[in-house]
């Protein structure tokens, strides 16, 4: 019964491990759409930042972050043309997020999706920085 215990203890602490080491970065990486969201007019916004928090659904998230994408696109698009800004597309970040969502849903080129992944969370991050210094 003790070696049960044990082994179970170890298994639940090797799923956490794993869990946290997938989890954290994804939670960085919405906070930081978030906070792009936030340095975008309310009224630019074409999506509360608070529906982010839906990527953390399993299945649901597959879909959930096409929309995500295009929807944060839209409002970097709406938020450059309110102060004349260019951030060199049309839709500031689109092509790439639409790349990494195709991408990470099929396998063996998931791998190039989490590097787009990278990638775009970077990119985002880029355009929060820019018209964070904008303002």
């Amino acid at each position: 019964m003790i070696t049960i215990l044990s082994i179970s203890w170890q298994h639940l602490f090797i799923v956490g491990l794993i869990l946290g080491i997938f989890i954290i970065p994804y939670i960085f990486y919405i906070l930081t759409l978030q906070s792009t969201l936030k340095e975008i007019k309310f009224e630019n916004r074409t999506l509360s930042d608070g529906s982010l928090w839906l990527l953390l659904l399993p299945i649901f998230n597959l879909i959930w972050h096409f929309i995500v994408v295009n929807k944060i696109a839209s409002s970097l698009a709406n938020e450059a043309r309110s102060r004349n800004l260019n951030l060199g597309e049309i839709k500031p970040g689109q092509s790439i997020g639409i790349a990494m969502c195709i991408l990470n849903m099929i396998p063996y080129l998931n791998v190039i999706g989490f590097i787009l992944w990278i990638v775009y969370c970077v990119k985002i991050n880029s355009y929060r920085n820019l018209l964070s210094f904008n303002k």
